[in-house]
């Protein structure tokens, strides 16, 4: 028997050692989950910070558009009302007896943009 000379203290000791590395192999197992548990917490924090943040841009981005929406509209009817009072559209006819006769004053038209109204008698 070729192991009939060693002590039992030796093998004692190897079955300590082998205990430790388990231990120790279940100790790094435990921090890397530790590790892993924590990086997915960062991970869905970030995540929900830039929902955050695409929520507020595009909350101001609505806001901006609305503003700009308004802008135009305050204009555009400004420029209309303006060009309707200030240019009114008249046109008279007059019959006679036997005799058809059309008389009309300048007809105005008014083309209206968001940056110039341009208005032209016909």
């Amino acid at each position: 028997m070729p192991f009939a000379n060693v002590p039992v203290a030796h093998y004692e000791t190897l079955q300590d050692k082998l205990a430790q590395l388990k231990d120790a192999r279940d100790a790094l197992n435990v921090l890397r989950d530790e590790h892993r548990e924590k990086r997915r917490r960062e991970q869905e924090e970030l995540e929900r910070l830039r929902q955050i943040q695409m929520a507020q841009k595009l909350e101001v981005l609505r806001q901006k558009k609305q503003v700009t929406a308004q802008h135009t509209h305050t204009h555009v009817t400004a420029a209309h009302t303006h060009t309707h009072t200030s240019l009114p559209h008249t046109r008279t006819h007059t019959s006679l007896p036997n005799t058809h006769t059309h008389t009309s004053l300048p007809h105005t038209r008014t083309h209206v943009t968001a940056a110039h109204t341009h208005t032209r008698v016909q």
